[in-house]
């Protein structure tokens, strides 16, 4: 798009928006932002908080982790403690995500789950405007620009980890790509602000910080701001594993080391097995596995990530491993949060590729030279990296689920909505029993919990101990995540025998229970 072209933009948007709306369009001009991708960023905040309000609406959501959030941030709004009932944890001793705290008074105002689709959706929407900053400051022509900040967009793992409940790593990811920005920009202030937020949106992110704060001081030469970044992100990194998440969690470490169980009983030991015994690592980290992993989180940006400007990995490189060396198979998919933290270090080595492009390694061929001269040109296209990272979308991308699994449950769908409308309609704040898929429907009080079918040789570990709640809501159709119909059905039959509970609604396998007064 030329300039008189983007000048004829600017000035209909002015016209149509008034005063307020011309003076905020001459400040984004004045930064080289087109007015069409903050349009568009607009569009994909609307079309991403449908998404999910959608899932939510068709009783998808779960209580790992949405309803874990939407309590924690209730009570906040409440003034209350922040202690999430459903992974029986105070706020800060499961991520130490102190800038959830900020949730906090949209909570206060009205409390909402859609609060936190809304502030995901814009959260997530907004990456796209850094990446066309740095995009621009490495002097990529707005062909180019344009293409990094849709490929942002159309990445998997943005639409995907939009649709799993909600996480708050991702209100730290347009805030990690603007420290990027700040920090070749010079602007240490606001790179220090940025990095502080980002740590404060989960403390696995101190790691990826300190890793940013190596490749900044070390490849990239910002040294000041590489110095701030790896000085607080290791230094939060310790004083979280060792302090924080100890200070709230009972003198415990975060459960999430069991998944490197293999590595050592805490976070210490862990990590130095990591050089200590590589007999342990390199197993995992050279699996097929671990391949098939790599394949899937580079393939969207395949084309542009060629040898000798992979600098930025460096930075993700830990949360690369992390994702690799883990039991749990989650964290190594396009759909779940835990490959959020490495997609600005992939835009920011593609970009840095585009920045000084050079020939591909074609063979010393006939053929391989006649695509030479026939492909390589266009591998530097906006055009080719918007059909590519559009391909890679549209395989990589769950939107088929909105056809398929998220329809699963309508054949219970009236009666669990008939079910939790009565609870709510009845007003009282008492403890809640459920299964996953109802929990983040009835989250807002001081006491929740989803059915866990967690057995040993000696029974169910985690029997429900009845005196916790006035209202028992079961689907013995549908049980919910890591419980059984087995087991659901054994509550359901114990409840009906006893006398301080009461049957108040039962319908196609939903049954709700409620606590009677005086039995």
């Amino acid at each position: 798009m030329g300039g008189l072209e983007r000048g004829q933009v600017w000035k209909k948007w002015g016209q149509s928006l008034g005063r307020w709306g011309r003076w905020g369009l001459q400040a984004l001009r004045s930064r080289d932002i087109p007015p069409a991708l903050v349009g568009l960023m607009a569009i994909a905040a609307v079309l991403l908080f449908i998404a999910s309000s959608v899932r939510h609406f068709l009783l998808q959501s779960t209580a790992f982790d949405l309803a874990i959030y939407d309590q924690v941030a209730y009570l906040m709004g409440q003034g209350l403690t922040p202690y999430a009932t459903v992974s029986d944890m105070h706020h800060m001793g499961n991520h130490a995500a102190y800038s959830f705290y900020l949730v906090a008074p949209f909570y206060a105002l009205w409390p909402d789950v859609h609060w936190l689709f809304a502030l995901q959706a814009v959260g997530l929407s907004l990456g796209a405007l850094p990446v066309w900053a740095i995009a621009r400051q490495a002097r990529l022509d707005w062909g180019q620009a344009w293409a990094m900040a849709i490929a942002y967009g159309l990445y998997p793992v943005i639409f995907n980890v939009n649709l799993f409940d909600f996480h708050p790593e991702v209100l730290g990811i347009a805030a990690l790509l603007g420290c990027i920005w700040a920090a070749r920009a010079g602007r240490a202030g606001w790179f220090t602000l940025g990095v502080i937020y980002v740590m404060g949106c989960k403390a696995v992110l101190s790691i990826t910080i300190g890793a940013m704060g190596l490749w900044l001081l070390l490849i990239d030469g910002r040294r000041r701001c590489g110095a701030i970044a790896l000085a607080l992100g290791s230094g939060w990194f310790v004083a979280v594993t060792q302090g924080v998440i100890p200070a709230f969690n009972g003198g415990e470490g975060h459960d999430a080391i069991g998944r490197y169980a293999y590595l050592g009983d805490s976070v210490t030991e862990a990590f130095f097995n990591l050089f200590l015994r590589p007999d342990l690592v390199l197993g995992r980290l050279l699996s097929v596995d671990t391949l098939i992993y790599l394949a899937l989180l580079t393939g969207p940006l395949l084309w542009w990530l060629l040898p000798g400007r992979l600098g930025p990995l460096v930075a993700a490189a830990p949360a690369i491993a992390l994702n690799c060396l883990s039991t749990v198979g989650e964290q190594r998919d396009l759909v779940h949060q835990y490959s959020l933290p490495i997609l600005p270090f992939l835009l920011t080595a593609a970009i840095a590729n585009l920045q000084h492009p050079y020939p591909w390694p074609w063979p010393q061929t006939a053929i391989g030279q006649w695509f030479r001269r026939t492909l390589q040109p266009h591998f530097a296209s906006g055009r080719l990296m918007i059909l590519w990272s559009a391909l890679g979308f549209l395989a990589l991308a769950k939107f088929g689920y909105f056809g398929s699994i998220y329809l699963t449950n309508l054949d219970t769908w009236s009666a669990s909505r008939h079910a939790i409308a009565q609870i709510q309609q009845d007003g009282s704040p008492g403890g809640v029993l459920t299964s996953a898929t109802l929990a983040p429907h009835l989250s807002h009080r001081v006491m929740i919990r989803q059915t866990i079918a967690d057995r040993n040789e000696t029974g169910y570990v985690r029997y429900p101990q009845w005196d916790e709640y006035d209202f028992v809501l079961l689907d013995t159709i549908h049980p919910g995540w890591n419980s059984t119909v087995e087991f659901v059905e054994l509550l359901r039959s114990d409840l009906s025998q006893r006398p301080d509970f009461r049957l108040n609604f039962a319908q196609d396998g939903v049954y709700l229970f409620q606590r009677q007064a005086n039995p």
